[in-house]
């Protein structure tokens, strides 16, 4: 997916939870996801990591509490990275928070586990843990931005 094709992905202007959430994120280490969500409470959609051995986009799918207030609710979704380009890498991440309206603007909080295969001696590492911010813009720090704007030329 090239910028062209993610201009349609844009920010929402009225505050309705389905539409609020759609469109394309920015998470703090430069990581892009691009979701669409249904009023029923499923969101899907594509998240391309800037981090670790991954590259390109993979399948994103998850879920959001549709009866959240209008300036919040939950959020959780799951990406297992297996794509045709860099193959099957045997991890999964999932994410789980909560998305907000703080300035106007929305942002999603949230913490992730990703777990990778191990022999079945090495279970105790298999799990890595932290958490992550999405926006609606790209990222401030210059490092992050400039890796960014590659990727999505104007």
């Amino acid at each position: 997916m090239d910028r062209n094709e993610l201009e349609q992905f844009k920010t929402p202007e009225k505050t309705n939870l389905s539409t609020v959430l759609g469109g394309r994120w920015f998470n703090e280490l430069g990581s892009v996801m691009v979701i669409s969500t249904a009023k029923s409470g499923i969101l899907q959609g594509q998240y391309n990591s800037k981090v670790g051995d991954a590259s390109s986009w993979y399948i994103l799918q998850g879920t959001y509490d549709k009866d959240g207030t209008e300036n919040s609710g939950t959020i959780a979704w799951a990406v297992t990275y297996n794509n045709d380009i860099s193959g099957n890498s045997q991890s999964t991440c999932s994410w789980s928070g909560q998305w907000q309206i703080l300035n106007g603007e929305p942002v999603i909080y949230t913490t992730w586990l990703l777990t990778s295969q191990t022999d079945k001696g090495d279970n105790w590492k298999s799990t890595r843990t932290n958490k992550d911010y999405f926006c609606r813009h790209f990222p401030k720090d210059p490092k992050i931005y400039s890796i960014l704007a590659s990727r999505f030329p104007n």
